[in-house]
């Protein structure tokens, strides 16, 4: 939902859809665990499901208003790479004819059976979580969906409550799992495993539904349609040709079992990932090796969710049935007694709201020691949001408009009233990285000024680094904070390449902390400045009076180049 956000396409996706809270866990009709994490630390607390004809069509809106053509109707056939281009041969699927196109790069976002991978020479290795599929997706009117506070999570998994929330329910039962998850009004999709003696019919499937629920009493639906299919995880051996000119991203580059509801996710993951590194290299303004961090990020993290996936499969599948419900009941009564910001960090990860690009290859420089002093901790392991490689945890910020920069001795500045989050300024300087500079309002001495004075001269040769944004915090009295945004937009009265905000307690999903507090800048005891990527992830972090050096230092290991006249 976040990449939507800084698309701007995320209030359309929204019309169409339902909005879900953590899945839910049933022995029976007995809840286990679920629905009891801490709110996630997101704009877009909650899982969200739409048909995928739903999404395709935002984007395909998008693109048209964009200028861009999606030709129909063309399958690949074969490609042919050269020093600065590569050639594509594509095949008319109705007519007996061929076309030639050319381009920088090639994306094979072809799904499972991907062409362009073979093509490439890729291939997937062993198939993990084998097993037959039977899916149904079905229409059910009921009386209940006008409640306010009526539960049916039992037979519909759908709970409304004061606004529309949906919930993902998974069954458990001697004969196997069953699995309900909302599409839309009055829509529903549910999965359960194949027995070889199950007919593939909708009869076959309503009376298996019927018997894993019981005894709750399931009201009559209507069958829209029932498909089965075998599911496995997958993942390539390598995401790019070795040309260094086709990517492969989506299905093409790993599969994912569907109850575990990672490959949409992790599908628009690697696309954004790989998108803003493309970005700058066709603008002449990153090396080409800055697309090796592509694979050097994605295909490691992609490996980690197959890990975690499994560890469910294991509990349901390897065991007799009567171990299974036991430690199923256990691991629900360890989930209860699990703190909630344990269990709100499960919900993150299972929502991919903690990825984390590590190790050599990625493109986010890694802590120097002053960062490492300062988060360590004792016995415990560090709390460090926003890492190297993080995701940077979003923010709502105070403009502090200047409103007469045409010198310093006429600087005024005033309290807007508007409000800037940091991931809408991401959105605003579209395909950029930004740079933000957290400064304590009592301690803005001169040399505090002339370090952020050397870091807009860092920052103002590259074209694709937004304004500098200087986010004041302290003790959050008004006065003072405009008195240093006076200060800061005098020292830069000549220029318009600074935003000054002010930082403030943030909702209770933030555990109203400043965003200070959350970028862990509290415990350094000096200016910081983090650098953000277009993706949202921080590509590096630094006290602000070794900043320019260290960004310099970022740009020339992943990005910088001569840009292109």
């Amino acid at each position: 939902m976040e990449a939507f956000a800084r698309l701007g396409l995320v209030d359309k996706l929204l019309q169409d859809g339902v909005r879900m809270g953590q899945p839910c866990f049933y022995v029976g009709t007995k809840l286990i665990f679920g629905d009891k994490a801490r709110t996630a630390r997101t704009e877009y607390p909650y899982f969200f499901s739409t048909p995928q004809s739903s999404t395709e069509q935002v984007l395909r809106d998008r693109l048209a208003v964009l200028g861009v053509h999606v030709q129909w109707g063309w399958s690949f056939s074969d490609y042919h790479a050269a020093d600065d281009h590569v050639s594509v041969t594509l095949q008319s699927v109705a007519e007996d004819r061929t076309m030639d196109v050319q381009g920088c790069y090639m994306l094979g976002c072809d799904g499972s059976r991907s062409s362009v991978r073979r093509a490439i020479g890729a291939a997937f290795g062993d198939k993990t979580r084998l097993e037959r599929m039977i899916g149904m997706d079905y229409r059910m009117e009921s009386k209940w969906d006008r409640m306010r506070w009526v539960a049916i999570a039992h037979c519909l998994a759908y709970l409304v409550l004061t606004r529309p929330c949906a919930r993902c329910s998974v069954y458990w039962h001697p004969t196997g799992s069953l699995l309900i998850a909302p599409l839309g009004k009055n829509r529903y999709r549910a999965f359960a495993r194949l027995a070889p003696s199950m007919e593939e019919t909708p009869a076959a499937f309503t009376d298996m539904m019927r018997e894993r629920l019981a005894p709750t009493t399931v009201p009559d639906f209507e069958v829209v349609n029932v498909a089965s299919f075998t599911v496995f995880d997958q993942v390539a051996d390598r995401f790019r040709s070795g040309d260094g000119r086709v990517f492969l991203c989506g299905d093409a580059a790993h599969v994912h079992h569907p109850v575990s509801a990672q490959g949409m996710n992790s599908s628009i993951g690697d696309a954004e990932n790989l998108a803003w590194k493309l970005g700058l290299v066709l603008r002449g303004a990153a090396q080409d090796k800055l697309l090796t961090t592509y694979e050097d990020e994605r295909k490691p993290f992609i490996v980690g969710t197959f890990k975690r996936d499994s560890l469910f499969n294991s509990i349901t599948r390897l065991f007799p049935v009567f171990l299974q419900r036991l430690l199923i009941r256990l691991t629900g009564v360890l989930v209860d007694r699990l703190p909630s910001r344990v269990r709100r960090a499960g919900f993150e990860k299972t929502a991919q709201l903690s990825c984390v690009y590590r190790g050599a290859g990625v493109a986010a420089l890694q802590d120097v020691e002053q960062w490492t002093r300062a988060t360590w901790k004792p016995f415990a392991r560090p709390v460090d949001l926003c890492a190297p490689g993080a995701r940077a945890i979003d923010s709502t910020l105070v403009l502090l408009a200047n409103t007469q920069p045409s010198s310093a001795a006429d600087t005024a500045v005033s309290f807007g009233g508007e409000e800037m989050r940091v991931h809408a300024y991401l959105h605003k300087h579209f395909g950029c990285f930004a740079a933000f500079a957290l400064v304590d309002e009592q301690a803005l001495s001169q040399e505090v000024l002339d370090s952020l004075q050397r870091l807009v001269a860092t920052l103002d040769v590259q074209p694709s680094i937004a304004p500098l944004a200087i986010v004041l915090h302290g003790v959050g009295d008004r006065g003072a904070t405009l008195a240093a945004a006076k200060r800061i937009y005098g020292h830069f009265a000549a220029t318009s390449n600074v935003c000054v905000l002010a930082d403030r307690a943030q909702e209770a999903q933030y555990d109203h902390l400043t965003m200070c507090q959350q970028y862990n800048c509290h415990v350094l005891g000096a200016p910081a400045v983090y650098l953000i990527r277009p993706d949202a992830h921080v590509a590096c972090r630094s006290t602000l009076v070794a900043a320019s050096d260290r960004i310099a230092q970022y740009l020339a290991a992943y990005v910088i180049a001569s840009p292109v006249n």
